[in-house]
């Protein structure tokens, strides 16, 4: 299992939001495809994914603020 992690992008970023999902849960995803957007109070960014298997669960729901550095989703290689 690995976590889709946001980390942060310069000193002054604590929280971020998350504007959309790009994938669903049960979903096959590749190594550095988009996942999701999020959104800081200064820029919107693609989260890509660290590696190559199923998302298995979204722990920040869309529209959702989170801190960072902080997980947002995670991924499988088998799908479980």
């Amino acid at each position: 299992m690995t976590d889709i992690w946001v980390p942060k992008q310069g000193m002054g970023m604590t929280e971020a939001t998350l504007v959309e999902w790009k994938v669903s849960v049960g979903e096959r995803i590749a190594l550095d495809q988009i996942v999701a957007m999020i959104e800081t109070d200064k820029v919107e960014m693609e989260v890509t994914a660290p590696v190559s298997g199923f998302l298995v669960e979204q722990i920040v729901c869309e529209d959702q603020d989170f801190e960072v550095p902080g997980a947002i989703g995670r991924i499988s290689e088998s799908g479980e």
